[in-house]
């Protein structure tokens, strides 16, 4: 039955492919519309993060260079787009984010029929959990750079894996260009490409892989990639004098996370904005780059002298990566954690019991872009919205357990029922009839014939 099930999306979904995809779209662009007009509301005022990087997007629509480098630019540019036709209007940078958002399940779609060969069973459930993924819907309604980090992190793995099954040059600057787009969004994300080559490196040495790369290809993702940068590049050298391809928030974050180990903030795996570091005397009269780097180095004398208290901040802030927990600070328990502890529970058992990790050569890329992510996070402080970029491929990896699971209870069933339920009852009879009298061995599970 389940077997005809699979034949059958597969079917609908190879045959049906545009529709399939229109689907997915639409399904998202309703969910995330809904959550955004009923419960967050377009026209709340700003909140958080959302305003620096409102901000940004009015400058670039007025054509103005921002002054700063404390914040990668692309989310800027993404509303920039938007503010050009509304003026610098929040609901209207909100609703375009909840557009962008429902790309993520048909790009998902995609990557994931791509990486496993059209098997669009899994695709599809992938897909379809992303429509509905509580964080997903959530993120959408906010000016943050969570769901454009998700995107480009899909979009990112989809063209790597095309450039790897194609001659065409076309997809690896694709490729390059979007680890680009990723890092301006997201400055941790600045040497993916980087991991993603060591990755091949190590893993190519135990046999043949799928999805390897020639090292002219590398060589090309490379330069895409560093073309894609270089305006922010310039931009920062002569802002700053210095060659600098990321943000100058590196050094505050350090510094926050790790700059007074003691505090049980820090210790529980959160940070804490120490007021005397905060106005370090060094601090007056530096530039935004000094500053950046005076607090590096607070962060790290920090660690040099209270090095034996920094293991249980570490362990803390992984935990804090993969806790379901939307705020693992949060002291009060809130209908938030009794829904992400129902939905991320079942994702994480099927994600680390799944055949995934075990055929590490197939899905190699994909377990290099996680474990990429989650040792990133070490370093700051630990919390889901770091790990969600690669949400969609922990969930993805989940599909694949699920439906390995819906296939060993189909097995066993149909196991079962070729033996016949008469057969099995004489069999389980006999055998515990011979315990009780004290012959032969322990009753034994269910048997059938292979």
């Amino acid at each position: 039955m389940l077997n005809t099930a699979v034949c059958q999306v597969r079917t609908l979904a190879h045959g049906n492919l545009i529709w399939v995809l229109i689907a997915l779209f639409v399904a998202s662009v309703a969910t995330r519309a809904v959550f955004l007009v009923t419960v967050s509301g377009p026209d709340r005022p700003l909140e958080g993060d959302e305003g620096a990087y409102h901000e940004m997007g009015a400058a670039f629509a007025r054509g103005e260079w921002m002054s700063t480098s404390e914040r990668p630019p692309f989310p800027g540019y993404q509303l920039m787009w938007v503010y050009m036709f509304t003026g610098p209007d929040p609901a209207a940078g909100r609703w375009a984010t909840v557009l962008y958002s429902s790309l993520g399940a048909p790009l998902l779609f995609l990557t994931v029929r791509m990486l496993f060969r059209r098997r669009s069973e899994i695709a599809l459930l992938a897909a379809g959990a992303w429509v509905i993924y509580p964080p997903s819907i959530w993120y959408a309604s906010w000016l943050f750079t969570e769901t454009a980090s998700a995107l480009l992190v899909v979009g990112s793995l989809g063209a790597f894996l095309w450039a790897a099954t194609t001659k065409s040059v076309w997809p690896v600057l694709l490729t390059g260009a979007l680890w680009a787009f990723l890092a301006l969004t997201r400055s941790t994300f600045l040497l993916l490409p980087v991991a993603l080559l060591v990755g091949q490196l190590a893993v190519s040495r135990f046999g043949p892989i799928e999805w390897s790369w020639s090292s002219r290809r590398w060589a090309l993702g490379f330069v895409a990639f560093a073309v894609v940068m270089t305006p922010w590049t310039v931009h920062n050298f002569r802002e700053h004098g210095v060659f600098m391809p990321h943000s100058t928030q590196g050094g505050t974050l350090l510094m926050h996370s790790n700059g007074t180990l003691s505090n049980p903030a820090i210790q529980a795996g959160g940070y804490y904005k120490n007021p005397d570091l905060m106005g370090h005397p060094s601090l007056v009269g530096k530039s935004e780059v000094e500053q950046d780097g005076i607090r590096r180095r607070l962060a790290l004398e920090e660690i040099k002298t209270n090095w034996r208290l920094l293991p249980r901040p570490i362990l803390n802030r992984a935990k804090n990566f993969w806790t379901t927990r939307p705020d693992p600070y949060d002291s009060t328990w809130t209908t938030n954690d009794w829904v992400m502890l129902i939905i991320w529970w079942p994702v994480l058992v099927f994600f680390l019991t799944s055949s995934f990790a075990r055929s590490w050569r197939e899905s190699w890329p994909v377990t290099t872009i996680i474990l990429y992510a989650f040792l990133l996070t070490l370093p700051f402080w630990g919390t889901p919205r770091f790990r969600f970029p690669v949400d969609a491929l922990i969930v993805t990896a989940a599909a694949v357990g699920f439906v390995g699971f819906l296939g060993s209870v189909s097995s066993a069933v149909d196991r079962w029922r070729r033996a016949g339920s008469s057969g099995w009852f004489e069999r389980f009879v006999k055998s515990a009839s011979k315990s009780a009298t004290g012959h032969g061995r322990e009753p034994r599970p269910l048997e059938g014939k292979s």
